[in-house]
């Protein structure tokens, strides 16, 4: 069994077998290295790569077609090599002939905005037809003028006609040979031309004008203002630098007593979590010093800078530069020592835990960074423990509304390496359904569950280690599930979303450059479209 890779070209997917994706890469690899040092290299590329991508449609007309060497060889041959096109790129056409040989362009009919008045149907004809598109505009005023039937007519062309955007819609409207090399020349035609004209004296000479003018017309204003007006607006700023002065003061100050606090407290609640212990080390301690100064270092210059304008002495470029150096290098300090510097979750949050007994649910929604292990015991009641939070933002972030336990978290510690992270166990004797948003995390332990509705979306986990009878799963959003033992599974998996399930029959839908893994011998009626993948694993 040849092994294949699904691959990304001009934002559409493909599957190759492993020879056909190696010989591709070599072929994009010296397109890129013969171009380069041209102007133009990524705009070639692009193009070249859409090209290719338009030829590989034709022998791969879905995702899940896998495009052999011998499909991919005649398309690359079509191309030209990567050499003989770089070196083709803008030499006269008479010189050598192009390695491909010629095609006749099908042509479309397409709205020519670039060279269009309106919305480019009048342009789009007279491309398509090797017309003036004068003529098309004058029959357009001419049926408009008689029974008004013309501006009907062209608002219904312009709202069916697509717009020709990409390069090949623009070759495709006005029949150009579709070849490699055409593609090459054009980008290095469209590269020159607009290098020659920002480059020409009169541009230059027109960006100076209006450059003068501009100074001109503000210098005339300031000069127009009356003295009177002139104080009023300088103490309008006097009493604004002021206010950002003192502010910056202030917020200087309660810094440092933030500091002093951190550095003496033993344990203290910010943000709803409660830390002990930390700093503990002389590490930990200089870490924290050396985050402040980064921390402080803008604002004092800020603060200087202000000062500065208001006693009429401005910073000098020394003392900026200074600020700028000292703060470049505590960042790069902190951003060092928190590599090195980990405190353990036991170090640095408390084992305080609320605990809080829950009344009858079927539903679980978690909103926010939630991080939940959730158990399910029969004949035992609903009970919930949150780990490392004070009682009172613990109770905040509970809610029960009639069926449904919602858990949200709503609090945040600057200090926390998991922000905003709500953790904690879920006692439940039953359980239907489950809702996950904003990088939420449910692991699932306990007894056998009959029946369970999952919904996962915004980057959130699922993960199942018990036996489930029958799942209905939705996935999207960049989530992920894993399910260990299912009998049934109804799924519908999207937006690259990830779901790995030990199933014995599976059915729904994969879509999206979604993926879906289940083991060699479950039973499958789940169908695939828009790069979404399934695939199979051994038990």
């Amino acid at each position: 069994m040849q092994t294949t890779t699904t691959i990304s070209l001009n934002k559409q997917a493909f599957t190759l077998e492993e020879p056909a994706y190696a010989l591709l890469k070599d072929y994009l690899h010296d397109l890129k290295a013969a171009f380069a040092h041209t102007p133009a290299r990524d705009e070639i590329i692009q193009d070249l790569e859409e090209r290719i991508a338009e030829l590989l449609r034709v022998v791969a007309p879905t995702a899940e077609s896998v495009v052999t060497t011998e499909e991919l060889q005649p398309i690359l041959k079509k191309m030209g090599t990567p050499a003989e096109l770089a070196e083709e790129t803008g030499a006269p056409k008479t010189e050598k002939a192009s390695p491909q040989p010629e095609q006749t362009q099908v042509r479309r009919l397409y709205r020519d905005t670039e060279h269009g008045m309106a919305g480019g149907v009048a342009a789009g004809l007279g491309a398509y037809f090797g017309l003036d598109p004068i003529w098309f505009r004058l029959g357009f005023v001419a049926l408009g003028l008689g029974a008004g039937s013309g501006f009907l007519l062209y608002f219904v062309m312009w709202v069916l006609l697509p717009e020709a955007t990409t390069p090949e819609q623009k070759r495709e409207l006005f029949g150009r040979p579709v070849t490699a090399q055409q593609i090459v020349d054009e980008v290095t035609q469209r590269a020159q031309a607009f290098q020659k004209e920002v480059t020409s004296p009169e541009f230059q000479e027109k960006v100076s004008t209006e450059a003068r003018q501009a100074s001109t017309w503000l210098k005339g204003f300031l000069q127009g203002i009356t003295p009177g007006v002139q104080r009023v607006i300088v103490g309008i700023l006097s009493i604004i630098g002021c206010v950002i002065a003192v502010s910056l003061a202030l917020t200087i100050g309660s810094l440092i007593i933030a500091l002093i606090a951190l550095l003496l407290t033993n344990e203290l609640t910010i943000g709803g979590f409660v830390y002990h212990n930390f700093p503990q080390t002389f590490t930990q301690h200089l870490l924290v010093l050396v985050a402040f100064g980064a921390i402080v270092t803008p604002i004092g210059l800020l603060l200087a800078w202000v000062i500065g304008l208001l006693r009429r002495q401005p910073l000098r470029g020394g003392a900026v530069a200074s600020f700028l150096a000292l703060w470049v290098l505590l960042g790069i300090a902190t951003s060092f020592m928190v590599s090195i510097v980990r405190p353990t979750e036991s170090g640095m949050i408390s084992d305080q835990a609320y605990s809080q007994q829950l009344g009858a649910f079927r539903t679980i929604e978690t909103k926010g960074n939630v991080h939940l292990t959730v158990r399910v015991v029969p004949n035992m009641p609903a009970r919930i423990t949150i780990n490392g939070m004070s009682d009172e933002a613990a109770r905040d972030a509970i809610r029960e509304e009639a069926d449904t336990l919602v858990v949200q978290s709503r609090s945040f510690s600057p200090l926390c390496w998991n922000c905003q992270q709500v953790r904690g166990i879920l006692q439940v004797p039953s359980l239907e359904e489950v809702t996950l948003h904003d990088v939420g995390y449910i692991s699932l332990e306990g007894e056998v569950l009959q029946r369970l509705t999952i919904t996962t979306a915004d980057a959130s986990r699922f993960t199942a280690d018990r036996k489930l009878t029958q799942v209905t799963l939705s996935a999207s959003d960049a989530s992920e599930v894993t399910l260990a033992e299912v009998d049934q599974l109804d799924a519908s998996v999207h937006d690259a979303a990830r779901v790995k399930a030990f199933v014995t029959t599976v059915r729904g839908t994969v879509t999206d450059a979604a993926r879906l893994q289940i083991p060699e011998g479950a039973s499958s009626s789940v169908t695939t479209e828009d790069a979404g993948r399934v695939s199979r694993f051994a038990l």
